[in-house]
């Protein structure tokens, strides 16, 4: 025995291999418990994955919610806050996925959706743009959307209806309607969630990718034709302002007659004369001043794309329903990653 070449008692060297070789299983068999017993409260210690974060903060906020409400500062923070420190690999999502690859140049990019979570508050899914995929101009109808650009870089414009035409009915409104300009211009990530409400912020818009691109999108309430939210597109109108031709806001006609002025608009770069537009009034008409009319002395500076025109208070184009493009196609797909456990 080893013992004996050691110098050793065969039965005490014995013994003493049988009492070490039992403690150590003792050992073995407590680490064992210990990791056992840990492993499920390791589990509840360990932070929820971002979109139950997500989930939780949209279901606090918008559950109970009156249709077309917009949250309370505080929840439109709070939503905002979750969705700003939200990255592309807490959705498992990357660029080199086959949503985003665009072979035939021919045609326009199809746009993938995929879903995450829908309930009648509120909806949470993620949009995927190849390079020049485009999402049509549309509204968001009594919706609060929040929009954190994942990846990539894509041109955004968005509009908000004229003030002269929020509070009228569609049914009152023929034709072409009158939208202020809220953005326009390109949005490259990383950048801070956007937020657009029911009368501000950019109700409608219309997304164009520069290249690869993924839009992670909550919206408060979702889309429902039954309840009156229903998604309509827009195309802007080739509709030129010319003498004579009126702007029906549903609450007065105006038409336009053309005179050239040397007064030089604060906001026009162009020096010398310019072509401008006096609006005047058509009977009937409201007082000078009254709200959402223009006022007699305005001077509107027309822009040489047509309908496009320059206020001191910003800029307005034309806006006319219209059905989605034959070209656009938005697909749905399985979202692979982590799941929302709806409690």
């Amino acid at each position: 025995m080893r013992a004996e070449a050691a110098g050793g008692f065969p039965e005490l060297e014995d013994s003493r291999l049988a009492s070490s070789g039992a403690g150590a299983l003792r050992r073995r068999r407590q680490r064992r418990q210990r990791r056992g017993a840990g492993a499920p409260q390791a589990q509840a210690m360990a932070a929820p994955p971002a979109v139950q974060r997500l989930y939780e903060a949209c279901r606090e906020v918008f559950t109970g919610a009156a249709p077309g409400a917009v949250p309370p500062p505080a929840g439109i923070e709070r939503i905002k806050s979750v969705l700003d420190s939200i990255t592309a690999a807490d959705v498992c999502i990357t660029p080199n996925m086959s949503y985003f690859r665009f072979v035939d140049t021919r045609s326009t990019p199809k746009i993938t959706y995929l879903h995450l979570y829908k309930c009648e508050a509120f909806s949470i899914g993620i949009f995927c743009l190849p390079s020049r995929g485009v999402i049509p101009l549309h509204n968001h109808p009594g919706m609060t959307v929040f929009s954190k650009l994942l990846f990539g870089a894509m041109h955004v414009k968005s509009y908000d209806w004229a003030a002269a035409q929020k509070d009228t009915p569609d049914v009152q409104l023929q034709g072409p309607r009158l939208a202020m300009v809220k953005v326009d211009g390109i949005l490259t990530a990383p950048h801070e969630t956007s937020i657009l409400y029911p009368e501000d912020g950019g109700n409608m818009h219309c997304f164009t990718a520069q290249n690869a691109c993924a839009v992670l999108d909550v919206l408060g309430p979702p889309y429902d034709d039954d309840s009156g939210r229903h998604c309509q597109y827009y195309e802007v109108s080739s509709l030129a302002i010319s003498s004579g031709e009126p702007w029906r806001s549903g609450k007065a006609a105006v038409s336009y007659e053309s005179r050239f002025e040397s007064w030089k608009h604060p906001l026009c770069r162009n020096a010398g004369n310019v072509a401008y537009y006096r609006p005047t009034w058509v009977r009937p008409f409201p007082r000078p001043h009254a709200p959402g009319c223009l006022p007699f002395d305005m001077h509107i500076h027309v822009h040489s794309t047509g309908g496009s025109m320059l206020l001191p208070e910003g800029r307005y184009e034309w806006l006319d329903e219209s059905e989605p493009p034959e070209d656009f196609s938005l697909v749905g797909s399985t979202y692979m990653g982590p799941r929302i456990l709806d409690h």
